[in-house]
């Protein structure tokens, strides 16, 4: 019982298929659900690092407004004659430095105030601005942090400036009402975030309600961002997961620090978005089963199938006639195309028999031609030439000497056109010398057409065919060669007529700019080929293979082969 049920298909497909398949697939989904947490955590990472920077950025930004309306305002004082009318004057100011805008002179006696509800007169006293009143020299504003002062314990910058060493130094207050404004704009929707601004010293000047962790890495992320820095780091505090990011804000040397609970970010839709793969493992067990099936059985049929098909289009009908195997319908398809090749070769035989004899028509009509303008009017031409040549010896008269020499080598050229013509029409050497002399001569003629070298060039002991077979070979070199002229663009082509014991070979290159070859012959003509379409229609009416190859900028190979 055990061995029957061991050789049940059933039972193979699910301990040699399923159950490998779905512990691979267990694996994939749970390392998968780790990376997309570590990916989870880098992403927030970088979201909060950029938010960090760009809030930072424009902290700074308002700090720097504020340092060089100052600065503007100091260089007012210095080429007024009266630097109270200049601060009286100066309302405007006030809507950056909301805790007014002082003078002093003698390094630290109080001039003029546009408030009186900041201690102007114990600015001195404190030891962070002490050192700026002793300076002589004051290269530009500088910032300067209070906290708790004055007794409201609100927070204060002050900035102070001055044009020169003996000109009177300007001080600016204002809260930090901005930045509460500016952080708000930047996180409209994070009430879990703790955001927190601390300065130069190491103190918090402000801080969101969310912002209370205390750590040791809370402390580096903070001295990294006073020491300029911008970065994130993940740390556990009280057994929760925070996202870290800080970032400097110039001017001042401060630091922004943005802290983010990894729990509030984890929503409860992402959490269930983590476990959802585990509800497709039964999808995914029967999604490779039809897989499975669909390339044993469908797929690779019909692929096998196609590439059999595609061969018909260039005359191999006995391959679609080898079984492919696969579902009924497969079969019954193939069944239909290798009927519908028997009806295709019934309709080339007739339709080679109708190209044959418009060939034949065309090679008949070109050897009239020929006849007619070798008997007749290459003949006239020549009486004429006689006819000129005795009226220059019976001329005395200069002029009509040189007419008549004129038209004498007009009639020379005339002759010379025509013959070249009869032997596009006719080749002279193709009956008594055989192809290869034709071919030959083809080439060298071509060549001083064409002002391109052409090299021709006969491999193995040449064999006469039948005079149908020659021609056609003669055609089809004389239209690859006039394709080379009229399209490939090429510096250089060459002719290779090949012998073999038991077959021949005709191979025509250049290195032109090439071309797509098409899929199958049938494209030859929408494509514009007709002269590939002719030397096809050629190669196929005496059995030959014909094969192109050609690729953009790399130049064509056409090769016609004929089993002897």
């Amino acid at each position: 019982m055990i061995n029957f049920r061991w050789r049940g298909l059933t039972t193979q497909l699910f301990l040699l298929l399923v159950l490998p398949l779905t512990a691979i697939a267990l694996i994939v989904i749970f390392a998968s659900l780790r990376l997309h947490q570590n990916a989870m955590r880098t992403l927030v990472g970088e979201r909060d690092q950029l938010a960090a920077g760009a809030t930072a950025s424009a902290l700074g930004e308002q700090f720097t407004h504020r340092a060089t309306s100052l600065q503007g305002f100091a260089l007012r004082v210095v080429e007024s004659p009266d630097p109270v009318s200049v601060l009286e004057n100066s309302a405007y100011l006030l809507d950056d430095f909301d805790a007014g805008l002082a003078l002093f002179i003698d390094d630290d006696k109080l001039l003029a105030a546009s408030s009186t509800s900041f201690p102007w007169d114990d600015l001195q006293e404190l030891e962070t601005v002490t050192d700026f009143f002793s300076i002589t020299a004051v290269d530009g504003p500088r910032f300067f942090s209070i906290a708790d002062f004055p007794e409201s314990g609100d927070f204060f910058v002050i900035i102070i400036s001055s044009s020169g060493a003996q000109s009177p130094k300007v001080a600016g207050a204002f809260s930090l009402t901005f930045a509460e404004r500016i952080i708000a704009e930047a996180f409209p929707l994070r009430a879990q975030t703790g955001i927190s601004l601390i300065d130069d010293s190491g103190h918090v000047v402000y801080q969101t309600d969310a912002a209370d962790m205390e750590t040791q890495d809370f402390e580096q992320a903070v001295n990294s961002a006073l020491a300029g820095e911008t970065g994130t780091d993940n740390v556990t505090w009280q057994s929760q997961e925070y996202v870290i990011a800080f970032a400097p804000i110039e001017p001042m040397g401060w630091a922004l620090v943005i802290q983010e609970s990894w729990e509030s970010i984890e929503s409860p839709i992402l959490r269930s978005t983590q476990t959802a793969p585990l509800y497709l493992i039964p999808v995914i067990v029967f999604a490779l089963l039809a897989l499975w099936f669909e390339a044993r059985q469908i797929v690779r049929p019909l692929k096998s199938l196609q590439e059999k098909a595609a061969s018909l289009s260039w005359g191999e009908f006995n391959k679609i006639k080898e079984p492919v195997g696969g579902i009924e319908e497969i079969r019954r398809l193939q069944n239909e195309l290798v009927h519908m090749s028997t009806k295709v070769q019934r309709a080339q035989r007739g339709l080679r028999g109708y190209i044959g004899a418009i060939v034949a028509g065309q090679e008949e009509e070109r050897l009239r031609i020929s006849n007619e303008l070798h008997d007749e009017t290459i003949q006239s031409l020549i009486v004429l030439n006689q006819r000129v040549q005795l009226a220059l010896l019976s001329t005395p008269d200069p002029k009509t000497v040189e007419e008549l020499q004129r038209l004498q080598t007009t009639i020379d050229e005339t002759i010379k056109n025509l013959r070249g013509i009869i032997r596009a029409l006719r080749p002279p050497y193709l009956e008594d010398l055989g192809l290869g002399a034709s071919l030959d001569m083809l080439c060298r003629d071509s060549a001083t057409t064409f002002k391109i070298p052409i090299k021709f060039e006969l491999l193995g002991r040449e064999q006469r065919l039948k005079a149908e077979a020659e021609l056609a070979f003669y055609r089809i070199t004389q239209e690859a060669l006039n394709n080379v002229h009229r399209h490939a663009k090429a510096a250089r082509a060459s002719v290779v007529l090949s012998y073999q014991s038991d077959y021949m070979s005709l191979t025509i290159r250049d290195d032109g700019k090439g071309f797509k070859v098409p899929d199958s012959p049938a494209e030859f003509a929408p494509s514009g080929h007709f002269g590939l379409l002719g030397i096809y229609e050629k190669a196929e009416k005496m059995g030959a293979i014909f094969e192109i190859t050609s690729e953009p900028n790399k130049g064509s190979e056409l090769k016609v082969s004929l089993k002897l």
